[in-house]
């Protein structure tokens, strides 16, 4: 799972980012790993084939704070994922944390 933003998600205000299947800036990519994996000392998976799904739903800012002098964004992931556009997963409040590129 990644989360795309046209800019650090430090610059969004606290509150939801709605975000639907064809927005290809604000969203959330949920793939699987489905080919066959890659042994090499830096242990890349992105060398490996992907499946990308259809995703829509929101991402939750809820905090924003400075951590050992790093900006950091926590909140919330609600996420409907589909294949061929038949729906295959409904998540819903999935945790996230993560850093600015700000820093």
């Amino acid at each position: 799972m990644y989360i795309n933003t046209k800019t650090d998600l430090w610059n969004y205000p606290i509150g939801n980012l709605v975000f639907d299947e064809k927005d290809n800036i604000d969203n959330v990519e949920f793939v699987k790993a489905i080919g066959p994996i890659f042994a090499d000392q830096i242990q890349n998976i992105d060398l490996q084939k992907w499946q990308q799904y259809q995703t829509s739903g929101q991402i939750i800012v809820l905090n924003k704070t400075i951590e050992n002098n790093q900006k950091v964004i926590t909140g919330k992931i609600n996420l409907v994922v589909k294949e061929n556009n038949q729906i295959i997963f409904l998540l819903k409040g999935i945790d996230f944390k993560t850093g600015s590129f700000l820093n």
